[in-house]
């Protein structure tokens, strides 16, 4: 069995885009559409990766991070934010709140996104 990835995020579409530019490399992918639902995935199943929307209902993804970075189970899995966010100082904002591996901007690019997942379950 390949590598679990959570994907979180409200947007079925993106979602569906992240998969999708993930495809082919066999991974098992998990979904969450809230930060509620992605905190109990992650605990449940520990998966070896997380793509995290930054803008979210009920947990924004800075409130799930934090959360997941203090939780044992949890704290060592790379996290990848997403995030419609696209100044410099949000990417240290996003950055600097507490855990987080990287930052990406939607829309997504494949390669960059690819090339990333990689090197982070160092394929």
């Amino acid at each position: 069995m390949g590598k679990k990835i959570l994907i979180v995020d409200d947007s079925k579409t993106f979602q569906q885009l992240e998969r999708a530019l993930l495809a082919g490399r066999g991974y098992e992918f998990l979904e969450a559409f809230d930060g509620s639902q992605a905190v109990k995935l992650a605990v449940e199943h520990v998966p070896d990766l997380i793509l995290l929307d930054v803008q979210m209902p009920v947990m924004d993804g800075g409130q799930v991070l934090q959360f997941l970075k203090n939780e044992p189970k949890t704290k060592n899995i790379p996290i990848i934010m997403i995030t419609t966010l696209g100044e410099q100082k949000d990417n240290k904002r996003v950055l600097s709140s507490g855990g987080a591996t990287a930052v990406l901007h939607k829309p997504i690019k494949g390669m960059e996104l690819n090339r990333l997942v990689r090197d982070l379950l160092r394929e």
